[in-house]
């Protein structure tokens, strides 16, 4: 009997509450160069980021929450770049606006990151991520 996959769920949105709404949107769009979408309102901005988005929204919109959630906002986000040279264009450009990096151009053994903060302390990393060997056939 042939084995049945389930579908997998795709990321379709990831939302990112901070307390610093208008620095935090300022932050992605003006210091790491995200394309804002359009329709964006006080209480919530988009971000074009191929086939997710990613949004920033201050903490007080989930005010009404009738449970508990983690309110501190531990976060690592990850960028994919399409390659080291522009990884290296893109952290010159974010020391450069006094960015906080903390691991620039690093190996790993998935790919190579560029690690820095955002104003809220997340942790943000920008990946070119390493690209698999095809496997050859012996002929």
């Amino acid at each position: 009997m042939p084995k049945t996959t389930s579908p997998k769920p795709k990321l379709a949105f990831v939302n990112l509450f901070t307390k610093n709404y208008n620095q935090q949107t300022k932050f992605y769009e003006e210091t790491l160069g995200l394309t804002p979408q359009k329709g964006n309102k006080g209480n919530w901005f988009g971000f074009q980021t191929g086939q997710s988005t990613f949004a920033i929204e201050p903490q007080t919109n989930r005010d009404s929450y009738q449970f508990n959630y983690n309110k501190e906002n531990p976060y690592l986000l990850q960028f994919k770049v399409s390659t080291i040279k522009e990884l290296k264009e893109i952290t010159k450009t974010l020391g450069s606006k006094d960015v906080r990096i903390t691991q620039p151009l690093k190996k790993m053994s998935f790919g190579t990151i560029t690690t820095f903060l955002d104003l809220d302390n997340n942790v943000v990393e920008l990946i070119v991520e390493r690209r698999k060997k095809p496997k050859h056939k012996p002929t």
